[in-house]
This record gives C-alpha cells, structure tokens and sequence, in this order.
C-alpha cells in the first residue's frame, strides 16, 4: 500500500496536463485516493482485529495445555513421590528424564544432585555400594530390531541394605527402573535357608546342610589333601525312647550334640540325619589318624552318663569312618561306604570304630542278594516248619512242640533263621511270614494228639504293624485247634515297643484261652517289671543261665531262685538249652517245670513229630 505522500504525488501526475493543472480532477484523484487509503486502512484494521481475536484464542488455549500438562506432571511426580518403590526414567544415552525421591533415598544419593539432565554414570559413584548382575531376560521374538529387555540387578548397599532393581529397557532404548528395598525380605529369606538347612531339635546342620557342605569339601580337595566321613549311632538308642518316652529321648539327642560339638576341631561339619544318627566332615591333615582320634574322643564322651530328669542314662557309639578320595570323591558313595563300616561297627560288638574297607562292599551285595532272594522264597514259599519238642519233667511227657521256621534256598540250601530273621524284620516281611507260621503251626498241631501244645514266636512288628488277635482268632478257626493249645513267646521287647496296648492286647488273647510265655527271660533288664505287669503263664529262662551250672554254683543258685520266682509268681518254668544228662538230673532235682534243648531233642521236620513226642529221658 502507496503511502499518502506518494499517492498525492502520483495524483499530482495524473491532474497537470500539459503543465496546467486540472484543479477538479485534481480534487477528485484526492479524494479518491484518500477513499482508497481508507479503506485499506478499514481492512487492515478489520484483519488486525481478527488476528488480535485469533491470538487471543491462540493464547488462551496455550495457557490451558500448559496448565494441564503442568498440572499432569504434578500429578505424575506426586504419583511418583508416592510410590512404595524407587522409580527412574533415562533416555537412551543415559540421561535422567524423571525420577521419584525414593530413587534416591534407595540409592542415598543427594537430591540436588539427582536433576532431570543428569547422566547416570555421573550419580554412579555416588551410591554408597556395589552394584552386580543378578539375570537377563530377553524377549523371544529375536526378528525385533530393538527388542525389550529386561535385567534384574542388585545393589548392596554399605549401610547394609539389598536394593532390588529391576531395568526394562524398551525398543526406543529408553530405560525404566524400579528399585525395591529387598533388606527384610532378604533377611526373612536368609532365616528361612537357615532354618531349611538345621535340625530342629540339635540345631546341628540337616542332611541337605550335610550334602551341601560335602559336596563343597569334596570339591575344594587339593592334590594330596584327604577327607574323613564318620558316621555314628546311638547304641540302643531306641530302647530310651521305647522305655522311658520320647521327650527323654529328645533330652539325650540334644545332650549328645553338644558333646559331639565339644570333640570337634573348627574346620569340622557334623550334622545330624535323623533319628540318633550323626555324620561328620573332617578335614584335617594326617588322615587316617586324625580320624581315628576324633572317633575315639567321640565314644568316651558319649560313654559319661547323661542326666534326664533325675535319671542317669548310659549310652555308646559305633562309628564308621570312610577316607575321601582314597574310597572315591563321589557324596552318595562315601556316604554309603560311611554306612558300610557303621555296620560293620555295630555287628562287631558296638561302641567301637571301623574303618571302610572293599571287602565291605562286597558283604554289602551279598546282603542285598539275600533280601532278593528272601522276597523271592516269601512268594515262591520256601520256608517250612521244623518242631522242637518242650518235655515236662512232671507229667515226664512232651507237652508242647515249638515251631521254628526254617528256609531251604534252591541254590544257597538251609539258611540259617540267624540270618534271615532279622532281616525279615528288617524288610517288613516278617509280618506275613509270622503270619504263615502261625496258620501252619495250628494246622499241624490239629493232628497231634490232644494233650500236646504248639508254641510260636511273635514278634515285636507283628504286634506293631498286624492285627494280630485277628490272625490268631482266624488260624485257630481254620485249624480247629481249641485255643488253649497254642502258645505264644514273646520277649520283652513286644511289651517295650508300645506297653499300654501291647498288655491290652495279651489280657484279651489270654482271655480267648491262648497262653502266653516270655522268652528269653533274664537278657532284658526290665523282665521283673513286666512279670509284674502281666500274668504270664510260663517263663523261658535263657540258654545263657544253662551252660556252667553243673560246674558254677552260682549259676545253679540263679536258676534255682528264678524257679522259686516262678513258683511263687504262679508260672511255670521252662529251661531252654539243655544238652546233658547231667543239666537234665540238676533242673529235674530243682523241680523245674519243663526243660528244652538237644537232650531232648534237635528241632526236627513236621514228619517226625510223632516219634519226638516219645522221648524218654536216659537213666
């Protein structure tokens, strides 16, 4: 737009013709021009009000996005502020967009130090611990470009803290952290491994402790350094726990684990893995000696009497002891070769010590064959019943025929019960192989005449673990054989293993008309007790008290004053192990009741029962 100087200058132009002025077109080229200026001035006027309109509009709508977006932000750092956790935001080259305040109080950093801007490897010095990878994870989708992934890390602090941090970064390369104070939950995490890995009643390491500590022992082995495994029993601990309960036996455990502590060295582990078994790492030089003193030391300690509740309670340890890498480096070996020689220890006589050795091992498979092979005759029915006769010196007949069973291998021939009942016990097979004897033992006494008796041996498990009345009631049903001509032995440990019912169950079989004999009377040292306890109907005195008493009066006057215990007590006396006609004159001068043993006969095939009962003793 023409200035109003300039326009006046170009009407000027356009009025002077041939240098005379035209004074009307002058004017009207004026006021023309001045219309025009005007209404440029109007227009300019007009657009200058719409673009003051529009500004303002503009202005007004600027300042609400930033009061929102202020207003946002306050609230996502109040967001922030409150979380339980610590929260940062880095761009991809590791510049701080955003953070909370327990960024820093996770971390210890100084807030002024913690600014929108800040690179994190400048704050990194600044934190007061160590920083490790703790893992990975990365996506799996491996054709992203830029996958997200995410690391956990961890922070131990110098003040003691564990921050958990956990980093995920996204495709963009930005960076989002979360820190979590893990202190407690480490702490409670710490307990809880502890408390996994000790016994709760020693508070001696547990078998996991134990297999962890070995296998770092056996790992950390130099060239030329030896290990000692030693295992141990308790002898007859559960004789305490049967007889006088198991909070006794509990007192004596954590009794014995404090003695056992006092014996070891400070590298030494010793665990407990159940029960009244004990194992111990020992790792010091000068093996197999060290060893050998350390299990020496061991059964003295344990040999002082413990004191329970006003009780002085005597107990032993077998120990088997195995040397690392000379018998292997392998945890389950050694462990089973430690057992091996604890075995060992304990068929020896107990409260001893016995070293590991390869020819154990093979005993060992040859146990393990015999209980494949007992299994096998269990249901391949191996066994038959052999009959001892028990003669009675007042009536001078055989009364009663004891069932002994017996086991005729294929290939091994005769096994001796020795060797296989207790391993029965053991395996649990001797519940249904004393069931079988007993349905035997009345079915063959059903063809005796009716004045003779069979006598079976129960077991301990067989009261434990079997209904036991049941069988008894059913076998003599089965046979027809009148009650009153069976009679069971027990020894006084069926009465130990749990007393209350155990005496329960003889008052109810003596009642059915079944009579009851203890057996073994005087290798128990509480059969006296148990007399008193229940009315046995005969007492078995051992074949131990028999051997010297025509030469030891001593032994003469023992078994005449159980006989007279007997008399006065109302049982009859039964004396096992008679082989001489001269042991046979003495118990029959001493009124004894009944005797048994080779004199009168050998135990003998159910086939010879007829000729066994017509012993007739020498003159």
């Amino acid at each position: 737009m023409l200035s109003p100087e300039q326009q006046f200058s170009q009407q000027w132009r356009l009025a002077a013709n041939g240098g005379t002025i035209d004074s009307e077109r002058l004017m009207d080229l004026v006021v023309g021009a001045y219309r025009d200026y005007q209404t440029e001035i109007r227009l300019a006027e007009e657009a200058m009000d719409t673009m003051r309109s529009v500004h303002e509009t503009v202005t007004a709508d600027l300042d609400l996005r930033l009061a929102a977006a202020k207003a946002r932000n306050t609230l996502l750092q109040s967001v922030l502020d409150n979380a339980p956790v610590g929260i940062s935001l880095f761009d991809r080259n590791g510049t701080l967009v955003a953070c909370n305040k327990q960024f820093c109080q996770h971390l210890d950093l100084p807030p002024a130090s913690v600014q929108p801007g800040v690179n994190f490897e400048t704050l990194r010095p600044l934190v007061k611990g160590k920083e490790r990878m703790r893992s990975a994870l990365l996506p799996q989708a491996p054709e992203i470009a830029q996958p997200q992934r995410t690391e956990f890390r961890e922070w131990e602090m110098d003040d003691g803290r564990i921050i958990h941090v956990v980093l995920t970064f996204l495709p963009d390369g930005q960076c989002v952290a979360i820190h979590q104070d893990a202190t407690k939950e480490r702490k409670a995490g710490d307990r809880l491994r502890e408390i996994a890995l000790r016994d709760p009643l020693t508070n001696l390491a547990n078998r996991l402790a134990f297999r962890q500590q070995l296998e770092e022992r056996l790992a950390g082995l130099k060239e030329g350094e030896k290990l000692a495994l030693l295992q141990l029993n308790l002898d007859f601990f559960k004789t305490i726990n049967d007889t006088m309960g198991a909070s006794t036996g509990d007192e004596v455990l954590k009794l014995a684990a404090e003695r056992l502590l006092e014996c070891l060295g400070p590298q030494d582990v010793i665990a407990r893995l159940g029960s009244d078994e004990f194992v111990i790492i020992q790792t010091k030089s000068g093996q197999p000696e060290s060893s050998s003193d350390l299990a020496h030391a061991i059964i003295d300690q344990l040999g002082y009497p413990f004191s329970v509740d006003g009780k002085q309670i005597l107990l032993s340890a077998s120990i088997g002891i195995v040397i690392a890498p000379d018998y292997g480096h392998q945890l389950d070996i050694l462990l089973r070769s430690a057992g091996m020689a604890l075995a060992r220890a304990k068929s020896e006589g107990r409260k001893t010590l016995r070293y590991f050795r390869p020819e154990m091992d093979a005993r060992q498979q040859a146990r393990r064959e015999l209980e494949a092979d007992l299994r096998k005759a269990v249901q391949n029915g191996e066994f038959e019943l052999y009959y001892q006769p028990i003669y009675d010196l007042h009536r001078e007949k055989v009364s009663t025929l004891e069932a002994l069973l017996r086991w005729n291998h294929p290939q091994r021939g005769r096994v001796s019960p020795a060797d296989f009942i207790p391993l029965a016990e053991e395996m649990g097979l001797i519940v249904d192989l004393g069931r079988w004897v007993l349905y035997q033992a009345c079915l063959d006494a059903a063809q005796w005449p009716d004045g003779v008796k069979v006598s079976v041996n129960v077991s301990a498990i067989q009261f434990k673990s079997a209904d036991l009345f049941g069988d008894i009631v059913s076998a003599l049903a089965v046979a027809g054989l009148p009650p009153e001509r069976l009679d069971l032995e027990i020894t006084e440990s069926v009465i130990i293993q749990n007393r209350d019912q155990t005496l329960a169950l003889l008052h109810d079989l003596k009642f059915h008309g079944v009579s009851i004999s203890m057996d073994d009377f005087g290798t128990g040292y509480s059969s006296l007790s148990y007399l008193r306890s229940f009315p046995f109907d005969k007492i078995k005195i051992d074949k131990s008290f028999v051997d010297d008493i025509a030469e030891n009066q001593q032994a003469l006057a023992l078994i005449r004053a159980i006989i007279f215990l007997g008399k006065t007590l109302g049982m009859a006396i039964t004396v096992e192990g008679v082989e001489t006609s001269e042991q046979f004159s003495l118990l029959q001068k001493e009124a004894c009741d009944e005797i048994q043993g080779y004199y009168v006969n050998a135990p003998r095939p159910v086939s010879e029962a007829q000729a066994m009962m017509e012993f007739c003793p020498a003159e």
